[in-house]
């Protein structure tokens, strides 16, 4: 961390605090980080690049993600240690974790990358937790920034997709897609009619601009 400029500090203070901006607040920040310390407004990937070089040690980084629902940019602070989602019980209790764990399983091995809230309730769980606690415990995993609920469905947040996927993609190797055009894990997205390959909805709509045609098959989409 000694090797960061005041611009820098500034700039990770502020995600050690927020943890997820849009594109549009990190503009923001960079551009104040700079102002602030009265220095001349550098590339933002490689001001990033730098920082995370810093935070290597720390099993830590500022991911780039995007909004599965609408493709909107986010950089998010993440812990890079890549294996096991049980880093995550210093920040909840053995029954908390554990309904974490059902949901997560639950919502990946799903067809659109989501499951209803009742559904959420009703999950077997090994302890015997009433649906009040469990339904406690989703509101704190919102609130925490790990899921989201849209009309009545949970799904994965961004942060969460950004920060357990390396977790998905080695415990649940057979149930995750990813998109055949960012390359990244995709939950909710549109499957090809000929080859069931999927697509993040804004990855194919940008696409379909250029080509109609399925970039995995080359059949029509």
């Amino acid at each position: 961390m000694g090797d960061l400029e005041d611009q820098h500090k500034i700039f990770l203070q502020a995600f050690m605090w927020k943890k997820i901006c849009n594109s549009e607040e990190v503009g923001d920040l960079f551009k104040k980080c700079h102002i602030i310390t009265n220095v001349e407004i550098s590339d933002l990937p490689l001001f990033v690049m730098k920082i995370n070089n810093a935070l290597k040690p720390l099993n830590m980084a500022i991911h780039k993600g995007t909004d599965e629902l609408t493709g909107e940019s986010y950089y998010i602070l993440i812990n890079s240690n890549n294996n096991n989602i049980s880093r995550l019980a210093p920040e909840y209790k053995v029954q908390e974790l554990e309904v974490f764990k059902s949901i997560t399983s639950s919502i990946v091995k799903s067809d659109d990358g989501k499951i209803s809230s009742t559904d959420a309730l009703n999950l077997e769980i090994e302890a015997k937790i009433s649906k009040k606690e469990v339904n406690d415990m989703l509101q704190m995993f919102k609130k925490d920034g790990w899921l989201c609920e849209k009309e009545g469905y949970l799904f994965f947040s961004t942060r969460a997709i950004a920060e357990l996927q390396y977790f998905f993609r080695e415990n649940y190797a057979d149930f995750i897609s990813s998109c055949q055009l960012c390359k990244n894990i995709v939950f909710q997205g549109s499957s090809c009619n000929n080859c069931e390959k999927k697509l993040h909805n804004h990855c194919k709509e940008s696409y379909f601009t250029r080509s109609q045609v399925c970039p995995a098959c080359n059949g029509k989409f």
